[in-house]
């Protein structure tokens, strides 16, 4: 493979998906971070989720400066949603790998080189999919001084899905994952009535049939800003809501995984800037029997359950205790 991925490099079995929606400040960055690559994708789609910014002009502009092996393709649809752009890009993909990244984070140059490694590697055991270290950084680029607390456990590798159900310990999630697309094709695409935590949906859904690898370097930069589904409590509350309905049967008699979904939900409540409302919401959108199972401790009660919990932190002092 030659050493400069511009002017001619040979390309690898892979395809790349960025989905975008109003991208335009970081669209141009992730792009490059895609065709720079030490083992350069063949293809990258972009697609465009309804942006209503100068998306497509950025887009346009890094088509016609490309200079690099990997053609890059727009794709332009009406807005759907996260899952329903990357569901349009992986429909486009014919490689053995489908690599994904989100529009507001980067790659670093030898992530594609070192998953491929991963995936040949005999000791992997032929895995479905590869994920990778990462590093947070915030809205301008600059790498913030803590780690997530996922980079401090041991990187899941093997037959994982017990231990996925816990808690989303795919490392970089969407941008840091190298999928063989036969996983797309036994399991389904993205869900796309999840907004948020749909990741975390698509993980457990491959892990149930394949087992899974880490390329453990430090391989993709996660980009933290205002703008971050995450800060979003009430999005987050609604779709944890879909997730855990959708998922429940399957945990419903593993006791551990049930508490510590019901404290995922507790909380984005208890953050939610109208916190009845946000309560109601559960109250509405979960069944009795789940409730029960969810917040045993409170007998199915998220009121009681967050009124306990604002009591435990006052009498800690921990700044929990908010309301």
């Amino acid at each position: 493979m030659p050493d400069n991925p511009i002017d001619g490099a040979l390309t690898v079995d892979v395809d790349a998906v960025i989905p975008v929606f109003n991208g335009e400040r970081y669209i141009a960055e992730a792009i490059a971070s895609v065709i720079m690559q030490s083992t350069p994708p063949r293809n990258l789609f972009v697609v465009n989720d309804g942006s209503t910014d100068g998306t497509t002009v950025v887009v346009e502009r890094c088509i016609a400066e490309n200079t690099s092996s990997t053609v890059i393709h727009v794709l332009n649809k009406p807005n759907g949603g996260l899952s329903s752009a990357r569901n349009a890009g992986i429909a486009q993909c014919s490689t053995t790998f489908i690599a994904l990244l989100d529009a507001d984070d980067r790659w670093m140059p030898d992530k594609l080189e070192k998953q491929l490694a991963s995936f040949a590697d005999p000791a992997n055991d032929d895995p479905g999919l590869v994920h990778c270290g990462f590093h947070e950084v915030d809205d301008q680029g600059t790498p913030l001084p803590h780690r997530h607390p996922v980079m401090e456990l041991p990187p899941l590798t093997g037959l994982v899905f017990d231990r996925l159900l816990l808690v989303n310990r795919i490392r970089g999630s969407g941008s840091g994952v190298l999928v063989k697309r036969v996983c797309f094709e036994t399991v389904g695409l993205f869900d796309e009535n999840l907004r948020a935590l749909e990741d975390w949906d698509m993980w457990l859904r491959i892990c149930q049939v394949y087992r899974i690898a880490c390329a453990s370097d430090d391989l993709v930069a996660i980009r933290r800003h205002p703008r971050s589904m995450q800060t979003d409590t009430a999005h987050m509350l609604a779709n944890e809501l879909v997730f855990c309905k959708k998922w429940f049967e399957t945990v419903r008699s593993e006791r551990a995984v049930c508490e510590q979904w019901g404290h995922m939900i507790a909380e984005n409540a208890r953050r939610a800037n109208d916190v009845n409302a946000a309560v109601a919401l559960v109250e509405r959108e979960l069944s009795t029997e789940q409730k029960k199972v969810l917040f045993r401790r409170t007998f199915g009660s998220l009121f009681l359950y967050i009124r306990l919990k604002r009591i435990r932190a006052w009498m800690t002092g921990t700044a929990d205790a908010k309301g």
